[in-house]
């Protein structure tokens, strides 16, 4: 007795329905994004995008895994580099649970210091960013972001004096402080 198949026209529906059904059992993607170039020294060239507007998974793991393995970040200030290992006061500062663990920071002016940053978040990524006043327009250091769990030493370049704001730039709205430099 011959096999009979199905008619044509039942194949694209049976293909819809599959498709459907693992759409609707793929996992949801994270609830959090961040930009890649988040963590390239204040005046750092961006990565490019090509011709997609949006960075491939790919260009935001290479630049999470980069930001992670580097040794150390320095940020500019009126277009100088901060000096690599400049040493200085060390300021602590930790993150856990998406918060940091203060939200007030004291620093000598016009001395370069050193922000020794511990994430304790595992698998969230996060950074130390300095702004002038409120605005996050007005970057003047920008560290690059550690996936936690990770430690990384921010080599910040002096300061006049005066009040600050610092951030994480993946998440600006709750991990946020003021550093005095007096």
């Amino acid at each position: 007795m011959p096999v009979r198949s199905a008619p044509l026209p039942a194949l694209p529906a049976a293909l819809a329905a599959v498709v459907l059904v693992v759409a609707a059992c793929a996992p949801a993607g994270a609830s959090w994004t961040f930009d890649p170039n988040i963590g390239l020294a204040t005046g750092a060239p961006a990565a490019s995008g090509g011709a997609s507007a949006a960075p491939s998974a790919e260009a935001s793991a290479a630049a999470t895994a980069e930001a992670s393995s580097s040794p150390a970040a320095s940020g500019l200030l009126g277009g100088s580099p901060a000096p690599a290992g400049s040493g200085g006061a060390v300021i602590d500062l930790v993150a856990k649970d998406v918060a940091f663990d203060a939200q007030s920071l004291t620093a000598q002016a016009n001395a370069p210091f050193q922000i020794q940053f511990d994430n304790q978040d595992t698998g969230v990524p996060h950074n130390v960013a300095i702004y002038g006043g409120s605005s996050p327009t007005n970057n003047l250091f920008r560290g690059a972001i550690v996936t936690g769990p990770g430690q990384m030493t921010y080599d910040v370049p002096a300061l006049p004096p005066g009040t600050y704001t610092f951030q994480c730039d993946v998440h600006p709205t709750v991990m946020k402080g003021t550093i005095v430099v007096h």
